[in-house]
């Protein structure tokens, strides 16, 4: 529909899910500096942040809260400070986001520190090592597809890619071991590829366009970007 997404990766507060839906929409390169409108996502049902959903099937009512003043200046309120005051959602380490071959999008709450956090831009209203939802800008619906217990193996998901194989990729920034996992559309997970050499993350994960190609970035000294060659088609 000729619109962007963006999530926030902030603390005190969390920061929130926007959407930019321009004046120029499909006016190609450039046409954004056209201006337009910046929402934010307000969850139904949510009175706390987003962290407070644990329940992975479950399906939330989405609306959006248009943002007073988009370009605030340094002595201005914060962006996510207006919306929230009018009801959007926070959502505690707001990261990797990305479109789905169906239209629908993806974004990944790396985690949630829970009320007794020792860190006060960790504090939450639930406790996770990650979450993994769905917004469906058809029906205005989020669904929490996978949720991350603390000492799972995926713990801190990140970045994420939908593949054009049934299933989407995502990469972990946890503990301890760092993978490449998969999700299946059931909200199933699998594991796809792992750092043996150490604790540095993948990130950036995405295909070619003509989807036979992975490529995937290790960050660390030094930083490394692999390209992992199917055969995809048809493979779950």
């Amino acid at each position: 529909r000729g619109r962007a997404y963006l999530t926030e990766d902030a603390g005190a507060p969390h920061g929130c899910f926007y959407r930019f839906t321009p004046v120029n929409r499909f006016g190609g390169r450039g046409s954004l500096h056209a201006g337009g409108q910046l929402d934010a996502v307000a969850v139904v049902g949510v009175s706390s942040d987003l962290s407070a959903v644990s329940t992975a099937g479950t399906r939330l009512r989405a609306r959006w809260i248009r943002v007073p003043n988009p370009n605030p200046g340094p002595s201005g309120t914060p962006v996510r400070e207006q919306v929230i005051a009018l009801g959007a959602t926070p959502i505690p380490k707001a990261e990797g986001v990305w479109t789905g071959h169906d239209g629908s999008i993806w974004l990944v709450p790396s985690r949630g520190g829970g009320p007794d956090a020792g860190d006060e831009e960790d504090v939450s209203a639930g406790l996770h090592a990650g979450q993994i939802w769905r917004y469906d800008p058809r029906s205005e619906t989020l669904e929490l597809v996978v949720v991350f217990a603390p000492g799972t193996p995926f713990d801190g998901p990140d970045n994420i890619t939908v593949t054009p194989h049934g299933f989407a990729l995502a990469c972990t920034d946890g503990e301890d071991d760092q993978w490449l996992f998969g999700i299946d559309e059931a909200g199933g997970t699998f594991p796809f590829a792992a750092n043996p050499a150490g604790d540095d993350e993948f990130a950036g994960a995405t295909f070619s366009p003509d989807g036979d190609t992975l490529f995937v970035n290790v960050q660390g000294e030094p930083a490394l970007t692999f390209a992992v060659f199917g055969p995809w088609r048809g493979r779950r």
